[in-house]
């Protein structure tokens, strides 16, 4: 039986334009697109994704130019968010709501995330799956804007789990990951 090498894929030449609006394209809007349209591309089966970026353009991750230091945009931090999630397992999950909100399962390195993206304007509770009410929450990540709009203000790392904030909650326009362990 002859055995077929898998090929490895890459989303090349790819961004926000005719997604989002050009003045959102820089703003807290974009980290939430495309912390949410890395992870569809995963489950897709896709290795990694080139975003358009550099210099001063309008769509750059990263704005750099000869007049001052290189500062990241809203959109790098929904690329670090959508990165923890590198070299592991992706899969969408089902939810039952009418809310604008998507969600992941990622397995990496034998621990379970799941990610929460919630392009909607209110805040929502989720029932979790059973890995994650059974297990401990370990490490909770949030995406955070002050506004769509918002150029300065956006914020990714992880945060404190303080009791009940740990569990299901996602506020509106915001992103989470949860680790269980």
């Amino acid at each position: 039986m002859r055995q077929v090498e898998r090929l490895t894929a890459w989303m090349r030449e790819t961004h926000a334009l005719g997604v989002v609006e050009r003045a959102s394209a820089y703003a807290y809007a974009s980290a939430l697109w495309v912390a949410d349209y890395m992870l569809r591309v995963a489950c897709a089966g896709f290795a990694g994704v080139n975003l358009h970026g550099g210099g001063v353009g309008i769509y750059t991750p990263i704005e750099s130019s000869v007049k001052g230091l290189a500062s990241p945009r809203p959109m790098y931090y929904g690329i670090q968010f959508a990165q923890l999630f590198a070299g592991g397992q992706v899969a969408p999950c089902v939810l039952n709501t009418s809310a604008n909100v998507t969600a992941y399962v990622g397995t990496k390195a034998g621990q379970t995330m799941l990610a929460v993206v919630n392009k909607d304007a209110n805040a929502v509770q989720l029932k979790l799956p059973d890995k994650f009410r059974q297990e401990t929450i370990i490490a909770r990540w949030e995406l955070v804007g002050s506004a769509l709009n918002a150029k300065d203000g956006v914020h990714f790392g992880r945060v404190q789990l303080p009791g009940e904030r740990a569990i299901g909650g996602v506020n509106g326009y915001s992103a989470v990951i949860l680790q269980a362990g």
